[in-house]
Formats: structure tokens, C-alpha cells, sequence
């Protein structure tokens, strides 16, 4: 899939004044799982709303990801049983600038999403970090230790909207690797919109007149769902029918990895 020629339509916006416009560390997410070709179609009515974040002549970035939780996966289970409130801690890289950050994102049980942030420098810095947080969120982690869990590739596009305080993250080619097991995504993408809280946003009418409907498995759920089979996931399989139904039009018959559905 060659998106180059539409994102090359986008009027380009600069990191600083992505984040100075619409940073969102404290917002609202609504996520969706869509196919490739119906990615082709948004780009084509985003191009008049939205902006597309250009670095070094750049649009599309690659990102790594490393998610920590419990040998248990407490965090995994806080989220698979719906907990309100629950966190997670991840280290990105954004491989194209050589930028490593750490980062806890925190939900409220009203819905709101609070991310913070550390850039990452050497590997001592991280252990630090992770040390910190076992013993700040001790309750959530069930006062066991974090280690990796999941690692995750994929290329992300960001659109910021023209006339509002409105991020959307766009993420394809999803690989998910944890030791030697690995599971690739080519034929999904995720997309997430963040909007401040009480902002109005168009785009959940957009979605559904595309029979899209807006979901709640994060990035970190669908790769621990593909990789690790025998977790709990009755709460989830309504969710991955609904997508399966969504993509089934796209190539093959669709399927989530390990997943039961």
C-alpha cells in the first residue's frame, strides 16, 4: 500500500507546533481498527480537515516499543477485567530521530487519558525509572515486579485538525514479538483520535458511515492477545467478532493471532 501520493496532498505541520497545538498529554481517546483500503478513503476527506506531521521531509515514522508489566500481567487483567482506572509503562523509540522516551499512561474510570513522559539516555536511567514506578504504583502491579513483556514495530502517521485542539495517530504495519514468537499484522490499522475533554469531534460520524464502530483494545492488549494464548480474554471476544466481521472483507478471512474468536 503506496500512501505517499495522498499524504503528499497534506498541508505539512512542524513538531513544535504539533505539540503546542495539540500536545494532549491529559485527553480523551477513542480508538478504531480499520482495513488499508478504507485508510485510502479517510486520507482522501482528512486532506481538507487536517494537517500531516512532516519531520526532515518525513510523513510516516517507524516507532519500537517495549511494554512492562507482571510475569502475571496484572495490567493486562486490570484492563481485560475493565477496570476504570489502570496504567501502563512502555519505552518508545522513535527510530528515525534516535529518540527513546519512557512513558506511563494513566486512565481515569472518568475516561481520561494522562501521559507522561522521560527521555531515556542509558540503560541504568531506565532501571531507575522502572524501580520508581514499582514501588509509586504498587497497588495496580499487585506488588510484584515488571519485566518486558512485548515488543512492538510499526509505522505511525499523524494528522492534527486544522480547527481544533484534535490529534490522530495512524499505525500500520503492526509486528509484535515477545522471545521467539512473533505475529504480524499487515492488514490492520489501528487508529486512535485524541480530542481535549468536552471538545466535540466529527470523527466518530466519519467512522460510522464506514460501519467502523470505535473499540477499546489498545495496541498492548491485541499483541498480548496474539502472543500470549492463555491469558483471559472472555471480555474481549465480543470486541475481536466485531473487528473480524469489519476487516473479513479485506483478503482472507480475518483473525487476531492467538486469539479465540
Amino acid at each position: 500500500m503506496n500512501l505517499l501520493p495522498v499524504l503528499t496532498a497534506f498541508e505539512p505541520i512542524g513538531l513544535s507546533e504539533t505539540n503546542q497545538q495539540a500536545g494532549l498529554m491529559r485527553r480523551v481517546d477513542t480508538k478504531y481498527v480499520i482495513r488499508p483500503d478504507q485508510l485510502e478513503h479517510l486520507l482522501h476527506e482528512w486532506v481538507q480537515t487536517h494537517r500531516v506531521l512532516e519531520i526532515e521531509n518525513r510523513r510516516i515514522f517507524h516507532y519500537h516499543s517495549v511494554y512492562y508489566d507482571t510475569p502475571a500481567l496484572n495490567l493486562y487483567h486490570a484492563h481485560h477485567a475493565g477496570a476504570g482506572a489502570r496504567v501502563k509503562f512502555r519505552v518508545r523509540e522513535y527510530t528515525d530521530s534516535e529518540l527513546t522516551f519512557y512513558e506511563v499512561k494513566q486512565r481515569s474510570n472518568k475516561g481520561i487519558t494522562d501521559k507522561q513522559r522521560v527521555r531515556i539516555r542509558e540503560s541504568v536511567q531506565l532501571s531507575g525509572l522502572l524501580t520508581d514506578a514499582q514501588q509509586q504504583y504498587a497497588q495496580s502491579l499487585r506488588q510484584d515486579n515488571m519485566q518486558e513483556v512485548l515488543q512492538v514495530d510499526y509505522d505511525r502517521i499523524t494528522l492534527v485538525a486544522k480547527d481544533r485542539e484534535e490529534r490522530i495517530t495512524i499505525d500500520l504495519n503492526l509486528v509484535y514479538r515477545v522471545e521467539d514468537r512473533e505475529m504480524s499484522y499487515p492488514d490492520r490499522v489501528i487508529i486512535e483520535v485524541k480530542h481535549a475533554r468536552g471538545m466535540q469531534t466529527v470523527e466518530r460520524d466519519r467512522f460510522r458511515r464506514l460501519g467502523v464502530r470505535a473499540g477499546s483494545i489498545s495496541k498492548y492488549c491485541l499483541g498480548v492477545l496474539s502472543l500470549y494464548p492463555h491469558v483471559k480474554q472472555n471480555r474481549f471476544k465480543l470486541q475481536l467478532r466485531t473487528l473480524a466481521k469489519q476487516l473479513s472483507n479485506y483478503g482472507s478471512a480475518a483473525s487476531f493471532g492467538g486469539a479465540r474468536i
